[in-house]
């Protein structure tokens, strides 16, 4: 399932042993992941291992600048791009917001106006006063 280094377990000390089972349930239950059990169990072995482990240490930190450079540009590269910078959605974002505004502009003139509550003399005129400014003919139609 895992890579264990090259050691033999069985000739671990009880406690260390013991520590390997309890990452491994640790890892089983979802309480850690891969990468966190791998580094756990690496760092408990590693009194174990000799020079082995040290040399590929050592050997993993002496990459070259120019894959260093690398690693850096890719890096930047996925950080990045983001689902929130793309083209598509930017594109999206606008339409709808085109849409929204066409919509508000539709409904502006329908909207009621407000009017003053300051209980001065802006009332409605009525409904009599009304009926008694039109023509006869204005009723008729």
């Amino acid at each position: 399932m895992h890579d264990p280094p090259e050691v033999d377990i069985s000739k671990l000390p009880a406690e260390v042993r013991e520590q390997l089972a309890q990452l491994e349930l640790e890892l089983s239950e979802g309480d850690i992941t891969e990468k966190g059990f791998k580094k756990k169990r690496d760092k408990l072995l590693q009194p174990y291992l000799g020079n082995k482990k040290i040399e590929k240490v050592n050997g993993a930190d002496s990459s070259s600048p120019s894959t260093n450079a690398q690693r850096r540009r890719q890096r930047r590269l996925t950080r990045n791009e983001s689902r929130y910078h793309s083209e598509i959605r930017q594109e999206a974002v606008l339409q709808a917001l085109a849409q929204k505004s066409e919509k508000e502009s539709k409904y502006v003139a329908l909207q009621p106006m407000r009017r003053k509550k300051d209980g001065t003399s802006s009332r409605r005129p009525s409904i009599q006063n009304n009926i008694s400014d039109c023509s006869c003919q204005d009723l008729q139609l």
